[in-house]
């Protein structure tokens, strides 16, 4: 997940099988936005950006003008049936960190720092 002005999502498939993110969908802070089609082969992994682009293999671009909070938040994972696949809830820290509390019922992860 990255703040700021080019905000994304990583998903990642940690499965053995290729999943199709067609009709699956991020909620964000209550409001729910549609992925595109996209294949995500095992270990692959995609940036979900909010805002505007072109799609590439690692890139999807859902041209949103839903924004994540820069303070704390909730990000849904929801696969093509309705169910949560994972949800992650963000904090800022007042001294600047971030604080991850993540939930998954299949492949969704936050990337590591390396930092």
């Amino acid at each position: 997940m990255a703040l700021g002005d080019d905000e994304f999502v990583e998903i990642v498939n940690g499965l053995n099988e290729t999943k199709n993110l067609r009709n699956w969908g991020l909620v964000i802070d209550g409001t729910q936005i549609a992925l595109q089609e996209h294949s995500l082969e095992s270990g692959q992994r995609v940036r979900v950006h909010l805002g505007k682009g072109e799609k590439n293999e690692t890139d999807l671009f859902l041209n949103s003008a839903v924004e994540l909070n820069d303070i704390a938040g909730n990000v849904t994972l929801k696969d093509d049936t309705g169910e949560n696949v994972a949800s992650l809830e963000y904090k800022v820290q007042p001294d600047g960190s971030t604080t991850y509390t993540m939930t998954a019922e299949g492949f969704f992860e936050y990337p590591k720092s390396n930092g």
